[in-house]
């Protein structure tokens, strides 16, 4: 392990990284060979995997010659662990270790918030354009929140995953709702259960439905309407009001009819309208500079690929076909939104198993469930800013 782990850090000092491994070896023989501590929530393993996430902190939040293995050791071993007890082993071990002086780092109360930032402690994450919708409940920020809210915050930083454990009602969501909320970032939750099957995970086929993507557009032309408007509002620009208007204007006329009969209502004009709308936002973002020009010109085509949708519906080339509908696991991977698998302890580990290849590094959703498409099977990347617990 120690020429391992030298040989991928050499940056790192080797009397440290030797002291690292003994001290993950020790933890290990104490926890899952004579199982002394630390049975519950097992069984666990302590390896190469943790010694590499415990080294990559260390590149990431220290200055080379300062390596300090105290500041990362509770995040990696400390946190899984379940009673105040055997937590304070993780540090006792730590001192047997590196000496009685050394102090792990536990947390802090220090927070910071910026335009463009969020701080808490260690952890920083940069902060989006996503605007909450105002009808959802307030959450407060409280001092009792930051000792589980930092390491969440490093484990996004660092794009791993994040497990919360805890009983009902304690908070696990919220916590997770807050910090998406604090860094400007949609929040996807998916309802875990034991009835869930890989269709629900993963998407399946189902029949053609004009309404699934009308509401799918207009929900992302109304979260950067949002955006732009609260952007130009701190630049007071005319081209605001203009756009707030026409918004307005279309959600008052066109969108109430759009959902009757079988979406009957959608028609070109509905479609032209929302493209007027669009070409405002398009004149304002080029102001304001809120959203980048692929991101908007992405916008733009999601419109016209509907209305050519609408067209062959209307010429009735769409009618008795099926389509395949992602779900939303699918969907935020493609989107960059986060995802928060709410009660995934109760699925099935067999649905699960699909998502392994996206656990690893670099790794890819393989859907195998929707057949050939261009002569393979389809396999996605995780958007850079995907994140799910």
């Amino acid at each position: 392990m120690e020429f391992i782990v030298s040989t991928l850090f050499p940056a790192i000092d080797k009397t440290i990284v030797k002291k690292m491994v003994v001290y993950n070896n020790q933890i290990d023989h104490e926890v899952t060979v004579e199982k002394k501590w630390g049975q519950k929530g097992g069984p666990w393993e302590f390896n190469l995997r943790d010694l590499f996430r415990w080294c990559q902190l260390m590149l990431i939040d220290q200055s080379p010659g300062y390596y300090d293995p105290g500041q990362h050791v509770f995040l990696v071993y400390g946190k899984r662990m379940r009673p105040r007890e055997d937590k304070e082993k993780v540090i006792g071990v730590f001192r047997d270790v590196f000496g009685s002086n050394s102090t792990p780092y536990l947390g802090t109360r220090l927070f910071h918030i910026t335009p463009y930032d969020v701080q808490l402690g260690c952890s920083v994450l940069s902060r989006g354009t996503y605007v909450p919708h105002p009808s959802r409940r307030p959450l407060s920020l409280l001092h009792q929140s930051f000792q589980s809210l930092e390491p969440i915050m490093k484990c996004v930083q660092m794009s791993w995953m994040v497990i919360l454990v805890g009983p009902a009602s304690v908070g696990k969501t919220c916590l997770v709702q807050l910090l998406a909320h604090l860094t400007g970032h949609p929040l996807q939750i998916m309802a875990m259960n034991s009835a869930v099957y890989t269709t629900e995970l993963l998407g399946g086929f189902e029949q053609v439905d004009l309404r699934r993507p009308w509401k799918q557009l207009l929900e992302k032309v109304e979260d950067t309407v949002r955006a732009l408007l609260r952007d130009s509002f701190l630049i007071s620009t005319d081209d605001a009001e203009v756009v707030l208007r026409a918004w307005s204007h279309f959600l008052l006329t066109y969108k109430p009819q759009c959902f009757e009969d079988d979406g009957k209502g959608i028609t070109m004009e509905t479609v032209n309208k929302l493209e007027a709308v669009l070409l405002l936002m398009q004149r304002l973002n080029n102001k304001i500079n809120s959203y980048s020009k692929a991101e908007f010109a992405r916008l733009v085509e999601d419109s016209r690929s509907f209305g050519v949708k609408l067209m062959q519906s209307a010429s009735g080339c769409s009618q008795g076909t099926f389509e395949w509908v992602d779900s939303m696991l699918v969907q935020a991977l493609k989107s960059g939104d986060w995802l928060l698998l709410d009660n995934v302890n109760f699925c099935n580990p067999s649905v699960l198993d699909h998502l392994n290849a996206l656990l690893e590094p670099g790794g890819v959703l393989t859907v195998s469930e929707r057949g050939i498409v261009d002569g393979s099977i389809p396999m996605i990347t995780s958007h850079p800013n995907f994140r799910y617990s």
